[in-house]
């Protein structure tokens, strides 16, 4: 891979990809030619890249290309609250969705509500604020999705907002995270250990 970007090479490629996205692959690459970016499912009822994807991207100075941020459409209320007289379209069915899928739902529209927005722009503004290095997909299929979609650059979730939101997955950082942020100060000393649940990944 070295050979193939290096400036001049009789085949020069300009970029590689690999769909080995785990963090070991990615570092066992690094040691040749930087990867640069992730491109990674995110949305709040899927959040297992917080795990160890997102702090890999902040160490090793990556951007994240999410998509997939309105859940197959699940988070824009399409199924959950269709209009009046309309028939939801898409992948899904209303029957398609788990209670809990409705649930998510209903909290993103109710949010939506309150803050005299939409649902779309309600998840997208989400997957932005949780790190500054998420740069979320955006899969409008027509001129009015595309524009609702950017709306969400103008959206402010207050704190209360994202704590619900956060909420919607039940995630939990696991092992061995959660582990180092409770570990004793006798055993730590001074260092500082990482913790998920305080650091925005950023």
């Amino acid at each position: 891979m070295r050979t193939l970007l290096q400036p001049g090479a009789t085949s020069s490629a300009r970029s590689f990809t690999t769909r080995e996205d785990l963090p070991e692959t990615i570092a066992r690459y690094e040691v040749w030619t930087a990867f640069s970016a992730l491109q990674v499912p995110y949305n709040p009822l899927q959040r297992d890249i917080e795990r160890e994807l997102l702090p890999l991207a902040r160490t090793l100075d990556m951007t994240v290309t999410t998509y997939n941020p309105l859940a197959a459409g699940i988070l824009s209320g399409r199924y959950t609250d269709p209009a009046p007289g309309t028939t939801p379209t898409g992948r899904l069915s209303p029957q398609d969705l788990s209670a809990r899928q409705h649930e998510a739902a209903r909290t993103v529209i109710d949010l939506a509500r309150e803050l005299d927005t939409t649902p779309a722009r309600v998840a997208l503004t989400w997957s932005l604020a949780r790190s500054p290095r998420v740069h979320p997909i955006i899969g409008a299929s027509t001129t009015d999705q595309l524009r609702d979609n950017l709306g969400s650059l103008e959206v402010d979730l207050p704190d209360q907002a994202m704590e619900r939101l956060n909420a919607l997955a039940g995630f939990e950082p696991g092992y061995p995270y959660e582990l180092n942020a409770s570990t004793p100060d006798w055993i730590d000393g001074d260092r500082t250990v990482l913790s998920l649940r305080e650091n925005p990944f950023r």
